[in-house]
């Protein structure tokens, strides 16, 4: 029979007729949208890395392999617990910059019996599992009730560099997601989890071992990645040191997929907005003169999130905020994609005195695809024909990701500006530049021809 704990709130179980205590798991319940702020390395598994391969191997005297779409399915004759299978990918993502592969070592198999320890209730069918050159893609068992799984990641190649994560300066964590009724995971060691507060998992006694896991208890939930719910059925454990193990298991079942993530739980900081500064031959500018009356244009650059990779759930708000200089004045403001195209009905713009604030409508932030496009906003803009004295023309704008903000670097423009008597000069055409040197040419000329006259004045007083 198969007991239920509540998650943080009971200390230990006492199994029927008392004789055996086990200790109840702990986890951290967080909303989805929460911003957590340290430094999340979330790319080591992408969806689809380059240079993927997959090699399995077995040390069970008979077996068969068969080959998938994307994978391989490797069938063992009676197993034991004894028998491994390793797993080596080539490359299953990248890790601040390096190429990573993974090797999982899958140990203590348990093929599928009735509880209480009859025959296989599937006889005539072999222990299989089927893996992906895309790690990302999970593990699928059959006729398998339990197994465990020692996971592992390298740079370099040969599988030689060994990624110690306790060394790491960014937190790194694995998420096994589609837990479904009976579907069951644990790590061998507490380390940091996750779930959310609306989880379908819980604290749950596996009777056969008689050791708590985590386990699915509904099926309740839209298993399609980005859905609202499909977080609900998802644990992230931090990965700590230089392996980890896990127990999967599929109680009452002799089928499990368990698909693994780099995607915590909670949302990670979004790609830091940029902000560039265009002439009108679409030349940037930073740091270059403006002229009185000229027309340029800002953009803010947001590079959007990859699902799957760096979360799990779709953003729920997208905004921007530009709060632009005085001494310009706004021609048009035009919210554009990854292409350039301009998007006609893309949310709701404003400018009210110079605050420019864009925020996306629901159905662009439901129907992005999240898999690192770019959303840009465009304002056009002239500088005022008034403007006279020497001003520095800076701005940055502030993009917003379910309500937490991050600054675009600052850009600057002078206008009317000499550093020193060395003219700033505009990057706007050669007419601008061939005005200064004429300018520069009279003051020239003015000044030898006071200096001339100065000096036939001294010579006539001489004598």
């Amino acid at each position: 029979m198969k007991k239920k704990l509540m998650t943080m709130m009971l200390a230990s179980l006492v199994l029927l007729g008392g004789m055996n205590q086990v200790d109840a798991l702990t986890a951290t319940k967080i909303d989805l949208d929460d911003i957590h702020k340290g430094n999340v390395n979330t790319k080591i598994i992408e969806i689809n890395p380059a240079g993927k391969s997959l090699v399995i191997e077995t040390d069970a005297a008979s077996y068969n392999k068969t080959a998938v779409t994307g994978g391989e399915t490797i069938s063992i004759d009676s197993v034991t617990i004894a028998n491994k299978v390793t797993v080596k990918y080539g490359s299953v993502g990248t890790y601040e910059g390096m190429n990573v592969s993974a090797i999982l070592t899958i140990d203590n198999i348990i093929a599928e019996v009735a509880m209480n320890g009859a025959s296989p209730r599937y006889t005539n069918t072999d222990p299989t599992f089927t893996f992906y050159e895309s790690l990302f893609n999970g593990i699928v068992m059959k006729n398998v009730r339990e197994f465990d799984v020692e996971v592992k990641f390298f740079t370099g190649a040969n599988f030689t560099n060994q990624i110690d994560f306790d060394g790491s300066s960014r937190e790194t964590y694995l998420t096994f997601t589609s837990l479904s009724s009976n579907r069951c995971v644990v790590r061998d060691t507490e380390v940091t989890t996750y779930l959310t507060n609306d989880t379908i998992i819980e604290d749950t006694l596996n009777t056969y071992t008689n050791e708590n896991m985590w386990c699915g208890t509904d099926d309740f939930y839209i298993d399609e990645l980005g859905e609202e719910t499909y977080a609900n059925a998802a644990i992230s454990f931090k990965l700590t040191g230089n392996s980890s193990k896990f127990t999967l298991a599929a109680l009452g079942s002799n089928y499990g997929v368990f698909l693994m993530n780099n995607s915590p739980l909670f949302s990670v900081i979004q790609n830091t907005p940029v902000k560039h500064v265009y002439n009108t031959k679409n030349e940037e500018i930073d740091q270059k003169a403006m002229v009185p009356g000229g027309t340029y244009y800002y953009t803010i650059e947001q590079t959007f999130s990859v699902l799957g990779q760096d979360m799990l759930a779709r953003y729920n708000s997208f905004q921007i905020v530009d709060t632009l200089p005085s001494n310009i004045s706004v021609q048009s403001i035009e919210v554009l994609d990854t292409n350039g195209t301009v998007l006609a009905d893309a949310g709701n713009v404003t400018n009210q005195l110079g605050r420019v604030t864009y925020d996306m409508c629901d159905e662009l932030l439901e129907n992005t695809l999240y898999n690192g496009e770019k959303y840009y906003l465009k304002i056009t803009f002239k500088v005022k024909d008034e403007l006279k004295a020497c001003t520095q023309l800076k701005n940055k704008a502030t993009t917003s990701v379910n309500d937490y903000a991050v600054d675009t670097n600052e850009v600057m423009n002078p206008v009317n500006c000499v550093d020193g008597n060395t003219p700033t000069l505009p990057q706007t055409g050669l007419n601008d530049f061939t005005a200064y040197i004429g300018l520069a040419l009279i003051g020239l000329s003015i000044g030898v021809g006071f200096f001339i006259k100065g000096q036939k004045h001294k010579t006539r007083t001489s004598h």
